[in-house]
């Protein structure tokens, strides 16, 4: 049921600084709601993306030719560039971010053009490839998108999409990700949960805004990821699964009185730890759930490969990149053995400096540690403070996986940057963003 809210209501929940500055009602309202044109185009670019992720997702598995997924992929596609070319403008707040976004912008489109080869196989693997191909780089455009909180909704709606059609792509390959045997597995474990479990991460350090439905399914959701993680020993995986459910857990309990939630959230701590502990201790079982990840351990299986990039890397590489088709000699690495030369590495600051150099990574940390101080010590409610956590959570896991992928994961990132960066968003009271949240309104 639709509540139209009333000029009456917009005093109970804008704050008084705002009704008093010039101009500061009519601002505030377009941080709230969007006309009728960008809410169509907002929905046509979620739409598109998701038709887009799904349709490479599924074209992972084989289960019907890749050519069908690969039209589902370009249609999302087609309907993602027209939602964001409706949408884009460009307008900053914030005149540190506009001048680093635009020098970012500038290296990236550098960083290209030394790396394409323009033909029919490349352009599809451009277009279609979320892990190599070029929508990537172009991802931080979402800068120029609307910041208001209509496109925050949307963004949870979309994150809880996917959740669903993981819970599905799970069900349809479980064969493969329980066979501890299989690097199809092991490869679907990895797609399937960068690309449509982790978003709704985002969902959990936001819980005050959802009905409980969606948090418990955002729960579930994150917990069959952080399982099958432990159980195909996936560690950085199992690290970006666990953290959102733990920092809600620890958000939840500084501002609830919930006994109720607060019991259900230490119990599912308890079975997990006592799970681990389980494990740890019958280290003879080799069937166990955390049997593989105790084999694992604190095995090391970055040195290599990071060894062979240093070795190839000239100092003007270091500097500037290889472009983005730039590779490094890394002979008997790959599974098939046939491969000599890589074209990305599994640490993702470090395939940055691949791609575009120090210089490449340097600009993009001038972003997001601003944006993370910003989110999280400058601002006055918890969706603020969330997308700070979320910058953060990228930050981090920078070193031990390649998270720069044209996925929900990273276009949150660039989303959460907006948020972090735009005043009149931090500076919302949680009363108001929970009345907007909370009620289907219109104006």
């Amino acid at each position: 049921m639709e509540k139209v809210i009333t000029t009456a209501d917009l005093k109970e929940i804008i704050p008084l600084e705002d009704q008093l500055v010039p101009n500061g009602q009519q601002r505030l309202m377009r941080s709230l709601f969007v006309t009728s044109q960008e809410l169509k185009a907002i929905n046509l670019f979620w739409i598109g993306f998701i038709l887009h992720s799904v349709g490479y997702t599924l074209s992972t598995t084989y289960i019907i030719n890749v050519v069908i997924f690969q039209a589902v992929q370009l249609l999302g596609l087609g309907l993602f560039f027209y939602g964001t070319i409706r949408l884009v403008k460009f307008k900053f707040e914030n005149l540190y971010l506009q001048f680093f976004f635009v020098l970012y912008m500038c290296w990236t489109v550098f960083v290209l053009v030394r790396g394409i080869d323009i033909n029919f196989y490349n352009i599809k693997l451009y277009l279609l490839e979320p892990y190599e191909g070029i929508m990537v780089y172009f991802t931080p455009i979402i800068l120029l998108l609307p910041k208001n909180l209509l496109f925050y909704k949307k963004t949870f709606d979309a994150a809880v999409i996917l959740g669903v059609f993981y819970f599905l792509h799970d069900v349809i390959v479980l064969g493969e990700l329980l066979n501890r045997g299989s690097d199809d597995g092991k490869g679907f474990l990895e797609v399937f949960t960068k690309s449509m479990a982790l978003p709704v991460g985002l969902i959990m350090l936001t819980y005050a805004y959802h009905p409980l439905r969606r948090k418990f399914l955002a729960i579930a959701v994150l917990g069959l990821g952080t399982l099958l993680s432990i159980y195909r020993a996936r560690r950085s995986l199992m690290l970006m699964a666990v953290n959102p459910l733990l920092f809600g857990y620890l958000l939840y309990l500084i501002n609830s009185k919930k006994k109720l939630m607060i019991l259900f959230f230490s119990g599912f701590i308890a079975i997990f730890l006592s799970l681990f502990a389980e494990s740890f201790l019958n280290k003879d079982n080799d069937s166990g759930l955390f049997s593989r990840l105790m084999e694992r351990g604190m095995d090391d299986t970055r040195s290599g490969v990071e060894e062979c990039l240093y070795n190839d890397m000239k100092p003007i590489d270091w500097i500037i990149g290889k472009g983005m088709g730039g590779m490094y000699y890394c002979p008997n690495i790959e599974v098939d053995g046939t491969k000599d030369y890589r074209t990305g590495i599994e640490s993702d600051y470090l395939n940055t400096i691949l791609k575009g150099g120090i210089v490449y990574l340097s600009l993009m940390l001038l972003i997001i540690l601003p944006a993370i101080f910003k989110g999280i010590f400058q601002s006055n409610n918890l969706l603020s403070k969330a997308a700070g956590l979320w910058v953060f959570f990228y930050f981090l896991y920078l070193y031990p996986a390649p998270v720069t992928k044209f996925n929900a994961n990273y276009l949150m990132v660039w989303i959460c940057i907006g948020i972090c960066y735009t005043p009149m968003i931090r500076n919302m009271s949680e009363k108001m963003i929970r009345a907007y949240f909370k009620s289907e309104i219109s104006i």
